[in-house]
């Protein structure tokens, strides 16, 4: 104990909050308002003071980043016998999805992040019909794109895909350089909501736009029916218009 301070009580966690209620106030988040509230009430010292605040703003990021890693952890296996696993990442400074591949009993190698801010349209990728793996609340899932390459979405715009064959991780913004059909297999039936978006997009262009022409066009040579058809409906209405080359 620091000579002249008085000792600090054991349950000190339970008295702090109505301890910063009190005396911070709306200004909960400043250091130097938390400082005064704790030397106020218990007078140990600028160290004590410095010790007792990081401690308890590391308990509560924890908490809060553990609360919400752990609230999705859908998980699929892919025809070959590997699982993955679909990851979330809500710290206080930012958001991220992701993929992992399990290595073990609960064990997973992080595959790749993407930032979960990215609200641009339309989706990067027009996603299958049928997901393999959807969270509860219907926000996260995981789609089979092929033997080796998984997609994965968090609501309707973010979305991320890792190809095993060239062991690579595709962020959201990466995607739109490739064909938004990269995940539709031959006999697939489309996301009727992936498609809305685009039709949206293509019949209203907006300057700026993060897809390509091009990376339309090559649905020209998609094995699927489906998507050989839309591909023209969608060159159709680009027609005139101004978008990437």
């Amino acid at each position: 104990m620091i000579p002249g301070s008085k000792p600090v009580p054991i349950l000190i966690e339970r008295r702090l909050p109505r301890l910063m209620k009190r005396n911070v106030g709306p200004t909960i988040g400043h250091p130097t308002r938390w400082n005064h509230a704790l030397e106020k009430r218990y007078p140990v010292g600028m160290k004590g003071r410095s010790v007792i605040l990081g401690l308890l703003i590391l308990a509560l990021g924890s908490a809060c980043d553990t609360t919400l890693r752990d609230q999705s952890r859908i998980t699929m296996t892919d025809s070959k016998g590997r699982r993955f696993v679909f990851l979330k990442d809500f710290q206080m400074q930012g958001r991220a999805v992701g993929l992992g591949l399990e290595t073990g009993t609960g064990k997973w190698q992080k595959l790749g992040m993407t930032g979960a801010e990215w609200y641009m349209k339309p989706p990067a990728m027009v996603r299958p019909a049928t997901a393999v793996a959807v969270s509860p609340d219907g926000l996260d899932a995981l789609y089979a794109c092929s033997d080796h390459a998984v997609l994965g979405s968090w609501g309707d715009l973010v979305m991320f895909l890792y190809d095993s064959e060239l062991n690579k991780f595709y962020s959201t913004g990466q995607l739109y350089d490739q064909s938004p059909f990269s995940c539709i297999g031959k006999d697939d039936a489309l996301n009727p909501v992936d498609v809305n978006s685009w039709e949206t997009v293509i019949s209203t262009p907006v300057k700026g736009a993060p897809w390509k022409v091009e990376s339309i066009r090559q649905g020209l040579k998609h094995p699927n029916v489906g998507v050989r058809s839309l591909t023209r409906r969608w060159l159709s209405m680009a027609q005139g218009k101004k978008f990437r080359a």
